[in-house]
C-alpha cells in the first residue's frame, strides 16, 4: 500500500489510510479486474471497515464525542459516512 499524503487533506489521512487498509484486510481483488458493482461493494466495505475500525478505537480509549458530526470532522471521516457513523454511535453497527 503506497499512500501520497500530498494527495489527500491531511484531516482525511486517518481515515483513507485505514479504507485502503481495510482493502488488504478483506482481501479485495484489484479494482481493475472487477465489475462497476463489484468495485462499489468494495469501496463500500472499505469505507464501513475504517469507520467501525475508528469508532472502536475511540471507544476502547473512552474518547466520547457529542455528536457524528465532531467525530466524523476529528477523524477525517468523509460526509458520505454519515448514517454507518449514527449507527455506530446507536450501537447499531
Amino acid at each position: 500500500m503506497i499512500i501520497n499524503p500530498n494527495a489527500n487533506d491531511k484531516a482525511n489521512l486517518p481515515f483513507v489510510i485505514l479504507h485502503e487498509l481495510g482493502h488488504i484486510v478483506l482481501a479485495h481483488q484489484d479494482l481493475g479486474c472487477v465489475s462497476p458493482a463489484a468495485r462499489i461493494k468494495q469501496e463500500h466495505e472499505a469505507d464501513r471497515f475504517a469507520a467501525e475500525l475508528i469508532w472502536n478505537y475511540s471507544q476502547q480509549l473512552g474518547v466520547d464525542y457529542d455528536n457524528a458530526y465532531n467525530f466524523m470532522a476529528a477523524f477525517g471521516i468523509p460526509s458520505r459516512m454519515f448514517g454507518v457513523v449514527i449507527n455506530l454511535m446507536k450501537g447499531i453497527a
